[in-house]
């Protein structure tokens, strides 16, 4: 009887630690940007109520330059005329030299500095949204619509127009012969 008691509890216990990682996956947080999710070698992590991650993967994903000074922890991002700048452990941050007042500041975790992502990506333009539901930060850049004439014509002697709808860079190169 004691063998057999013995026997099961080892099974619970088996059962638990084979199941509790699966469980622990669930737990992760996901972002998603355009529909498409971001992958990264540090997980988004929740500080106080704040998704938090690492300062590369925002930035560079949102096409901002980004450079961080170990010596004053300071984070400087760039995207066209827009520039975004943070401090570790400061709750100020600076749009083009405006103050505003962060939920959390940025925080280094395993050597690693990790900046508040709603703050983030509505500050370079970015719809951001939770989705409770399946633990994800939902990040919509705004699409873009252009239509621009180019200082070439057709075969017809027309101008030709480029028109782009969509979340990406477009570079077009034209050499005439």
């Amino acid at each position: 009887m004691i063998k057999t008691w013995a026997s099961g509890i080892l099974a619970v216990i088996l059962m638990f630690s084979i199941v509790q990682p699966a469980l622990a996956k669930t737990d992760a947080y996901r972002i998603s940007l355009d529909g498409e999710y971001l992958v990264s070698d540090q997980a988004p992590i929740n500080k106080n109520g704040s998704i938090m991650v690492p300062l590369r993967l925002i930035f560079e994903s949102l096409h901002a330059a980004v450079t961080y000074s170990p010596a004053d922890k300071k984070i400087t991002g760039k995207k066209g005329n827009l520039t975004i700048e943070l401090q570790v452990g400061a709750k100020t941050a600076y749009k083009n030299r405006q103050p505003i007042a962060l939920a959390q500041p940025p925080v280094i975790i395993n050597n690693r500095v990790y900046v508040p992502i709603r703050f983030i990506g509505e500050a370079l333009g970015a719809r951001v949204n939770w989705n409770s539901a399946s633990r994800t930060v939902e990040i919509k850049t705004r699409e873009l619509s252009e239509t621009t004439e180019l200082p070439v014509k057709n075969d017809a002697g027309e101008p030709i127009y480029l028109q782009h709808k969509g979340n990406m860079r477009l570079n077009w190169l034209f050499e005439d012969d």
